[in-house]
């Protein structure tokens, strides 16, 4: 059974405990297997791809509500970029989805807390900016619902060069004959672009076997990222103070954008799901003084 936290003073404990901060150690060997694997390479300089989950979690591993899980929990812990999680710490060990990543870009413009398989506790869609400053008040997680498993139709060889506003839309022609942008597939009638595409196959260096191999496939796109639940729109964002067109699409677990004016390496990158989920989550619901499930550390279960 979860503990719940009865009292303001001991909510502000663990969410000041939890909170997005400092970074905390990796606290489960399967954790530590899946991070290794993008996390190393990037670490001893031997990568040409932008983080995969974080330079280090910023929670303690958590038991968050699970209703198939074992006592009605599971075990998960926060990253900049998404959440780990062991759903069955019983399950086979070696199998690729022994850990998984939420579908928290689902949840957060849904506003739909996951507790199960099949349970939910309802919260408002997050209003928090997907990319660039945090100050950003467009576009956010809330206001893809327009956008949300609603394809526009595009077909392989268009251009994305849609500007997504806050209402309707605006064409940037300059777009339009840019290699990044060329739709290269198409995946459940979304189609995804080159920049994308790419970024989502692309090979280079991991860690595996306790040694840095070269030429292997970073990551399987659909257990990292999930299938796509946008189109790909360009949006104006602030990022570091600077207005850029910056290029995004959703999928179930990520956010993926592409900045043409950043370094190649940078160009492409997931966005801070994890971080955003937390803060809507467990910061801003209490900040707004509504009751929500809080969980502790796996250590003081």
């Amino acid at each position: 059974m979860l503990r719940r936290i009865g009292s303001v003073a001991a909510l502000l404990l663990m969410l000041l405990a939890a909170a997005p901060a400092a970074a905390e150690p990796i606290g489960d060997p399967a954790f530590q297997r899946l991070w290794d694997r993008t996390g190393v390479p990037i670490q001893r300089g031997a990568a040409s791809y932008s983080w995969v989950w974080g330079p280090a979690p910023f929670t303690p591993p958590l038991g968050e509500a699970f209703a198939e899980g074992q006592g009605g929990r599971r075990t998960v812990q926060y990253f900049d970029k998404s959440r780990m999680e062991i759903n069955d710490p019983n399950g086979d060990a070696s199998s690729p989805w022994f850990v998984t990543n939420g579908l928290l870009v689902n949840e957060l413009i849904e506003g739909q807390v996951q507790t199960g398989l099949s349970d939910f506790i309802p919260l408002a869609p997050a209003n928090i900016p997907l990319a660039g400053d945090p100050g950003n008040t467009f576009p956010t997680y809330a206001s893809l619902i327009r956008i949300y498993r609603t394809p526009v139709g595009r077909a392989l060889g268009n251009h994305v060069i849609s500007e997504f506003l806050p209402e309707g839309a605006n064409d940037l022609p300059q777009y339009a004959n840019t290699p990044a942008t060329e739709i290269t597939h198409i995946e459940r009638s979304f189609g995804i672009p080159r920049a994308f595409w790419d970024f989502l196959n692309a090979r280079g260096t991991v860690f595996e076997n306790n040694r840095l191999v070269g030429n292997q496939p970073i990551f399987d796109w659909l257990f990292t990222v999930g299938y796509p639940t946008t189109d790909a729109f360009w949006a104006r964002v602030r990022i570091g103070g600077v207005e850029r067109d910056v290029m995004f699409q959703v999928f179930e677990r990520r956010v993926l954008t592409y900045v043409p004016t950043n370094p190649s390496q940078f160009q492409v990158e997931m966005g801070n799901v994890g971080q955003h989920y937390y803060q809507w989550r467990y910061v801003q619901p209490f900040s707004g003084g509504k009751s929500v499930l809080i969980t502790v550390p796996e250590s003081g279960a």
